[in-house]
């Protein structure tokens, strides 16, 4: 298993932005609403930072980022971190994208979607059932 980050883009014109962090398997499959996750209220000094970095193309934000914890955030806390909250979930992916953000380009390229896997842990590769 690796963590893979995933960006976007709503259009080639807009900067890249997160589109979640979730498990993969490496294989075309990941794990998904693995357990229920309780959403904190965001603090403030995070939430500007969501609204720039972490935007919904489709929607509201707030729907977005819930949706996101729920998917993916849940297996995460399950299969990695069991202690993880929303608020470490969400600095944490905000992190890595501003850790990223002088290699987008190259990692990207000119597409509105992009995967960076960027951790693996021989640990993760043990079976479970997913």
């Amino acid at each position: 298993m690796i963590l893979k980050l995933a960006l976007k883009k709503c259009t080639e014109y807009i900067p890249w932005s997160i589109h979640g962090l979730w498990i993969d398997n490496d294989n075309g499959t990941w794990p998904s609403y693995c357990s229920k996750m309780p959403f904190e209220p965001i603090p403030v000094e995070l939430l500007a930072d969501m609204n720039d970095m972490w935007y919904s193309c489709d929607g509201d934000n707030h729907s977005f980022w819930e949706h996101e914890l729920e998917k993916h955030g849940s297996c995460i806390q399950e299969y990695i971190a069991p202690t993880l909250t929303s608020t470490v979930f969400f600095n944490a992916t905000l992190m890595l994208f501003e850790g990223f953000l002088p290699y987008i380009e190259y990692f990207c390229g000119r597409g509105l979607d992009c995967f960076i896997k960027y951790l693996r842990n021989p640990e993760f590769d043990r079976d479970r059932d997913m």
